[in-house]
């Protein structure tokens, strides 16, 4: 995963292109943006900018490259399972873009303690569902991207990674890293 990607979510030219698109999405289906964007989320893979509207606050999420399947996996998935999943606005799938509404509170900001298992309880037999089902859709999945991982094609996955000295030196402490796997 490419190291440049936390440093792209903060640059203005990002932020400048993300906010060009999100208003043309918006403006498609009669939302507007009325107050200052916010960035609550910026990870290495990810960020999240938080936009109010005259509809209530609209999410945007953008990950990386790698992860690029993941806002077309989220539509799909909020079309199969609309009681689950966020309710999607917009996607770009090659960007790896998606738009969504408020989905209400986070589950991490939603437990008290860490040892409240409550909502763990109810989450993970939809979340199981969810997964169980999907597996019967699997070449529709495919199709938008989600990548292979099954059982069948993992030993061959596996070698491949093997083979790859550049991804094993990552997993080097940056000392040995310079010696090298090759």
């Amino acid at each position: 995963m490419s190291d440049s990607s936390s440093i792209l979510w903060i640059q203005s030219i990002w932020l400048e292109k993300a906010k060009s698109w999100i208003d043309d999405q918006l403006a498609r289906q009669g939302i507007k943006r009325i107050g200052t964007v916010e960035q609550p989320h910026i990870r290495h893979w990810s960020t999240v900018l938080k936009l109010p509207t005259n509809v209530g606050y609209i999410y945007f999420k953008a990950v990386l490259s790698e992860l690029v399947y993941e806002a077309s996996l989220t539509q799909v998935l909020s079309h199969w399972y609309p009681e689950f999943m966020p309710q999607v606005l917009a996607v770009d799938g090659k960007l790896g873009w998606l738009l969504m509404k408020d989905g209400g509170m986070r589950l991490r900001e939603s437990l008290k303690t860490e040892d409240d298992i409550r909502h763990w309880q109810s989450i993970l037999p939809i979340y199981a569902q969810v997964q169980r089902e999907s597996t019967k859709r699997i070449d529709e999945l495919l199709k938008i991207g989600v990548p292979n991982h099954r059982l069948t094609v993992l030993p061959t996955r596996f070698k491949e990674l093997l083979a790859d000295t550049k991804v094993l030196n990552l997993l080097l402490p940056s000392h040995e890293g310079e010696r090298g796997w090759g």
